[in-house]
């Protein structure tokens, strides 16, 4: 699937930039500017900045090289990074199915982990989302019991 992303990221910024170079006049131009703007950003700027901002998206548009969007080796492997990183997260939880005869005890001990380790994901996202460590866990951690929940429910 990342691959899949990529190469239709690729394409559609090449889209763009050909839009933007191919268009009939310099305001068809700054309309195609203006619709793939994130509107967050136009609204951090005042009038003038927001011009000077969208000649400088045209210009860099103008010079950009349009290339032909298809799998590269980068892309291979970050596909691979993300597989391996999804397959080894896997093991803390499938662990106590591999150790522990009981099935019902194996089953919470995997349960725990789960909590721990999706609290711990929420808990460490908040960096980057400069929100609150704590709460951001425990709606990790309420997001899995909801859809343990619903499993559990349609007799999972």
């Amino acid at each position: 699937m990342h691959i899949i992303t990529s190469i239709f990221e690729r394409g559609r910024y090449a889209w763009i930039v050909s839009s933007i170079i191919f268009a009939r006049d310099k305001t068809v131009s700054l309309e195609s500017i203006l619709n793939e703007l994130d509107s967050t950003i136009l609204q951090t700027l005042d009038e003038g900045q927001g011009e000077h901002f969208q000649a400088d998206v045209l210009r860099s548009a103008q010079s950009a090289e349009i290339s032909e969007a298809r799998m590269t080796k980068d892309y291979v492997l970050c596909a691979l990074t993300l597989f391996l990183l999804v397959f080894v997260s896997t093991f803390p939880v499938l662990t106590p199915f591999l150790e522990i005869g009981e099935v019902s005890t194996a089953l919470r001990l995997s349960h725990l982990f789960a909590i721990v380790m999706l609290f711990a994901i929420g808990y460490d996202s908040t960096r980057y989302t400069n929100s609150n460590r704590v709460r951001s866990g425990m709606t990790m951690v309420l997001l899995w019991i909801t859809i343990v929940t619903v499993t559990v429910l349609l007799g999972g």
